[in-house]
């Protein structure tokens, strides 16, 4: 049954595509999530059907099951992605806006080849993992936080947004090197957007103790990111797009900020954090 189930919904989704974005090559294409092994907890999802673009299949490994969908969701951007925008080749170094052309922060990753000669079916994919990491290196959990953070961002419901950035810190909640890192924020250091999106929504949603709290901890992580985003706050605020720190409290946190502070801390950090593609 569960397998009728699955072929009926990526049936169901190739129809959708194939309605609406007919250049895609999801129609075309199908995405298969095995697990690993009998007792395993993990997939690996995969698709089959990009070489009829002269593109390399491509997968992810060491995918728990509860994130299968965001894998799925991944894949698809990616496919797209080197369908319109550009191919991507082994070894190659992956930065794109996978889920909306504004979002803050970008998806890195690297593909890398994968070859299985006694498996003809499946030899030559493309297997991307964290951002610089070699191909046995596992589930990339940095790719996955920040696609569910992003998710998180553009969703409207305070409620939502809270659960999948908290989603976000479970898969990965940062590194010491990345928290002192001063880099642009839009590498998602230490996954800053999670921690920036959850304190947000935690105000949204009247928990504004919390939220500033949340905030007050993504500052100590990451002050490189803390700064770029007071410039950003300072400046909505002096054009009336963000209201005054006498009436929301957030506004009023990050005004607040001890600018020498945290420029004295970022001048002490590392000089990146070894994202630049």
């Amino acid at each position: 049954m569960h397998l009728l189930l699955e072929r009926m919904h990526s049936l169901a989704v190739r129809l959708v595509y194939l309605v609406l974005a007919p250049r895609h090559p999801r129609w075309r294409t199908d995405v298969h999530a095995v697990l690993e092994d009998d007792s395993s907890q993990t997939m690996w999802v995969h698709t089959h059907g990009l070489e009829r673009w002269q593109l390399p299949n491509i997968e992810l490994v060491g995918v728990p099951r509860a994130l299968a969908g965001y894998a799925h969701g991944i894949l698809l951007d990616i496919m797209g992605y080197m369908r319109f925008e550009k191919a991507i080749g082994p070894d190659e170094h992956f930065g794109g806006l996978l889920v909306a052309s504004d979002q803050r922060v970008v998806h890195y990753a690297t593909a890398r080849l994968v070859q299985r000669p006694t498996d003809p079916p499946h030899n030559g994919f493309l297997r991307f993992v964290d951002h610089g990491e070699p191909a046995d290196s596992g589930f990339p959990r940095r790719l996955f936080a920040t696609h569910i953070a992003v998710l998180g961002e553009i969703h409207r419901s305070a409620t939502a947004r809270e659960k999948l950035f908290r989603q976000a810190l479970a898969v990965y909640p940062g590194t010491d090197t990345e928290w002192a890192a001063s880099s642009d924020f839009g590498t998602n250091p230490g996954n800053w957007l999670a921690f920036d999106g959850l304190g947000n929504a935690l105000c949204d949603r009247g928990a504004t103790e919390e939220g500033i709290n949340c905030l007050r901890e993504a500052v100590k992580r990451c002050p490189a990111a803390a700064l770029r985003t007071r410039e950003i706050i300072e400046e909505g605020v002096r054009t009336g797009h963000l209201p005054p720190p006498e009436i929301d409290p957030r506004c009023a946190f990050w005004l607040a900020l001890d600018l020498e502070g945290l420029r004295g801390s970022t001048s002490e950090s590392n000089p990146s954090d070894g994202l630049a593609v």
